[in-house]
């Protein structure tokens, strides 16, 4: 029994010391893993506070203003991709139509002038001269042609050869406008003021005078040491364009000479003012930006309106409709490319269609009344009488010196046998303003529906003078007679 005890005994013993080595070693693992795990809290809650009012500060610091955030909404989406990838495409797309048009009019003019003109767009000066002397070996008489000419070898420095070329102009064309100015400034550039003088003269009595002619004019006085006359032309050229910068720096090169020092002054800074905005606004534009993005899809549409030209006098509508519609495409603005699509919508009776166009122009610029006669004119096809009359009243309010909006709103009440009173002085009016045949024809119907038959007599003759090969303007003469 005493030898179990002991055995037992010796067990517990054995039993509480291998229990009490086991809770020592417990207590030696767990004091390290509870001290490294506060510890590790203690970072973690250290980190968090210092990122919390890191980011704070940062949030502070970095939020963006009202100004920065209204440039990031205008700043183009990746500006300096956008034109590696269109410039390309665009102008791979307008080769290939200029291909197009050079193979299905070989022996045209025109579809070398345009695979000229892409050519100098495009900065091939030498592939440029060799389409438009192809052109003008088809049709000698292209004065456009040499003008382009002219200005290419301006822009090379070749002086005597572009005045050359724009006296080629001039014998096609004497009365070209802009042309003898061009001349003007070769011969300024050559030293030959005087004679440059005598062709802006020549240039002033064909035309109106233009900024660059009063410019000219300044420049030429000036070296000719005309005083006067140099700064009356300075002047006026500020009058037509009040930032023109060169013109200031003129009148500071005058008063230098002249000794006149607050005034030199006075314009040197101007001049300094308005070359430092050029400047910023060159280097404020992104070189590859999308203005210059829409300089290209300009050109590319005047491309499409040449080849469309061509297209459509060889009958080919269908040709013509798409090439117009990606010209609109490329430049939505273009009132001409409209005003021809919408002209091959109504040659096709697709009025509707026309009706749109006529009235996209308006947006684009409501100030032209010739837009509303055509709004007018469509609009009484689609039997939109209501519409084509405030048409005819926007086109007179816009161009109140001009006949045809108050002829073709007295057509409109006579056709509709309303207002033929105001139809009568409506079309009296036009008369008044100008003295043309249709004119006349709609005073005459005025004039007889209002029970007036001897004016309207005394008209139809004043309109048979006018178009004597005009049967129906003799039909409706011998009609009234004979109901007189």
């Amino acid at each position: 029994m005493r030898k179990h005890k002991i055995m037992r005994d010796q067990k517990k013993k054995t039993s509480e010391h291998s229990q009490t080595q086991t809770l020592a070693s417990r207590k030696r693992v767990t004091r390290p893993f509870v001290l490294g795990l506060i510890l590790c809290l203690i970072i973690a809650g250290l980190y968090c506070v210092l990122t919390l009012t890191n980011t704070k500060k940062e949030s502070r610091t970095m939020e963006p203003s009202i100004d920065s955030m209204e440039q990031a909404l205008r700043r183009p989406a990746s500006p300096t991709l956008i034109p590696e990838k269109e410039f390309a495409k665009l102008k791979e797309e307008e080769m290939k139509l200029a291909r197009r048009v050079l193979k299905d009019f070989p022996d045209k003019d025109d579809s070398n002038v345009l695979m000229g003109n892409l050519y100098r767009r495009h900065g091939n000066s030498a592939e440029a001269i060799k389409f438009w002397e192809g052109s003008l070996k088809i049709n000698p008489k292209r004065a456009d042609v040499y003008r382009r000419m002219g200005k290419l070898a301006l822009d090379t420095g070749e002086l005597e050869k572009a005045i050359t070329l724009w006296r080629k102009v001039l014998e096609i064309k004497p009365d070209m406008p802009g042309v003898r100015s061009d001349v003007a400034r070769a011969l300024i550039d050559l030293g030959r003021y005087s004679e440059a003088i005598t062709e802006l003269e020549e240039e002033s009595r064909i035309s109106s005078v233009s900024i660059l002619t009063c410019f000219l004019f300044a420049q030429a006085h000036l070296q000719q040491n005309e005083y006067d006359k140099a700064r009356q032309y300075y002047e006026a050229t500020i009058g037509l364009k009040p930032n023109f910068t060169q013109a200031y720096y003129g009148l500071y090169t005058l008063c230098v000479r002249l000794k006149q020092w607050n005034k030199a002054r006075e314009y040197e800074a101007i001049f300094k003012k308005l070359k430092a905005k050029e400047r910023h606004t060159y280097l404020g534009r992104d070189r590859d930006s999308l203005a210059d993005l829409a300089s290209l899809q300009r050109g590319v549409a005047r491309t499409y309106l040449d080849a469309e030209r061509l297209y459509r006098e060889k009958g080919d509508m269908q040709e013509a409709e798409r090439l117009l519609q990606r010209a609109s495409e490329l430049e939505p603005t273009n009132t001409r490319c409209r005003e021809r699509l919408a002209s091959l919508y109504y040659m096709t009776s697709r009025f509707r269609e026309a009706l749109y166009q006529f009235e996209k122009i308006s947006q684009i610029d409501p100030n032209d009344p010739f837009c509303y006669l055509n709004i007018g004119q469509v609009s009484i096809r689609l039997k939109l009488m209501d519409k084509a009359e405030k048409a005819y009243r926007k086109a007179i309010k816009l161009s109140p010196e001009q006949s045809a909006g108050y002829r073709e709103l007295a057509r409109l009440y006579l056709r509709t046998n309303k207002k033929l009173s105001e139809a009568r002085k409506l079309a009296e009016k036009a008369v008044t303003l100008e003295k043309i045949a249709d004119n006349y024809h709609v005073f005459a119907w005025a004039a007889e529906v209002n029970g007036d038959s001897a004016s309207a007599l005394q008209a139809m003759e004043r309109a048979m003078k006018l178009e004597p090969a005009n049967l129906k303007y003799r039909q409706i003469y011998e009609r009234i007679k004979t109901r007189n």
